[in-house]
Parts: structure tokens; sequence; C-alpha cells
């Protein structure tokens, strides 16, 4: 056994240096506590590793919190879009009252062409609810003498919808409820259109 103080190796059964006469089981004991003390190399990577992992997450969930954030904004930041008089195109309303309902209040301060935007989204709402088996209805405003037309087009709609099923009980309802705001609108006639159009269309005409 080698001397820390000295350096003389000694055989390994020796109690004392035979150079120092430095007693050699003081060595084996701090070698020892040495070796325990200090980490040893699988430790060291251990410690690093985890370290590293916990870093890692830590980034994983600061670009996903900003993701989150930043869809949230995004969301809440679009104007919502409603249809204009030319065909299926749209413009931005930065603010409208709720699709199904709009309020008296809200409408009446509005010029007719705003109203009819939103008087369309509002017919296409409520068709849409009464028949969620139907997809992309798509919808439309025409000029007709006298006036306007609200439509809705639909590859199921024809000529005969008003004649069969619920669905113009839905609209006969709808115009009730919005009749006042169809008259500023100078909306006079409500209907469906087959999207082909060889099938034809139905309407219902505002007295």
């Amino acid at each position: 056994m080698k001397c820390y103080k000295c350096g003389r190796n000694n055989p390994s059964d020796s109690t004392f240096c035979n150079g120092c006469a430095t007693e050699l089981a003081t060595q084996r004991s701090h070698a020892w506590n040495q070796s325990v003390l200090e980490p040893n190399a699988w430790q060291r990577f251990m410690a690093k590793t985890s370290l590293g992992q916990k870093g890692c997450l830590a980034l994983v969930g600061v670009f996903l919190f900003l993701g989150i954030v930043r869809g949230i904004l995004n969301n809440t930041s679009q104007p919502r879009i409603i249809p204009t008089e030319q065909g299926t195109s749209q413009t931005p309303l930065q603010s409208v009252a709720p699709s199904n309902t709009p309020p008296a209040s809200y409408m009446q301060d509005l010029p007719p062409a705003q109203m009819r935007g939103i008087l369309l989204e509002s017919y296409q709402a409520a068709v849409s609810t009464a028949n969620p088996h139907l997809n992309l209805i798509k919808s439309n405003i025409t000029k007709m003498k006298g006036g306007y037309a609200l439509w809705l087009v639909h590859s199921f709609f024809t000529s005969s919808s008003f004649q069969i099923g619920d669905d113009v009980k839905v609209v006969s309802a709808w115009i009730d409820s919005h009749r006042a705001e169809l008259d500023k609108a100078q909306i006079k006639r409500v209907g469906f259109k087959n999207e082909s159009g060889y099938l034809g269309e139905c309407w219902l005409d505002l007295k």
C-alpha cells in the first residue's frame, strides 16, 4: 500500500509505513471516505441529464403556453364575417348582435345594407339549426322589384321544399320575429334555392 505522506510502497498487510512510520490503517479510512464523498462519473452524468431534462420540459411548457395565449388573442381579435349583397362574398363587421335574434335597439341605427347582411346571417342560422343534417348551407342577397330577397342555397332545396316538412314553418316563424327589421332593410322576399338551379326555388313574399 502506498503511503500518502512519503509516497513509499508498503506491503498490503503492513500496519505502519516502513519509510515514515505513519499508520496505514488511517490512510485506508481516508481513501474510503474520499471515494464515498466524491461522486463518480455515473452520478455526475445522471445529475447533468436530470437537469437537462428539466430544462427542456420547462422550455416546452413556455412555448406551449405562449401558443395557447396567441390562439386566444387571434380568436378574440378577428372580426365576425357577414354576407353582403354581392352573391356570397363577405365583408368584416367589427361588432354584430347575436345571429338568431338581433335586438331592435341594436338594429335600428344601422344602415339598411348592413341590416340586410345581419338578417341574412340570422336567417341562415335559424334554418341550419332546424336542419342539422344539412351541411354548408350557402346564402346570398339579390335585388328585386321594390327591394331585396334573402336566399339560402343548398343541393337539397327544391321548388317544393316549402310544401314538404317543417321548413316553411321555420321560415315563417323567423319572418314573424324579425318583421320590423325586414321592413326597414327593404326585404320583400325570403326563400330557398337549389344549388344547381335545375330543381328550382321556393319563397315567401312579405306583405
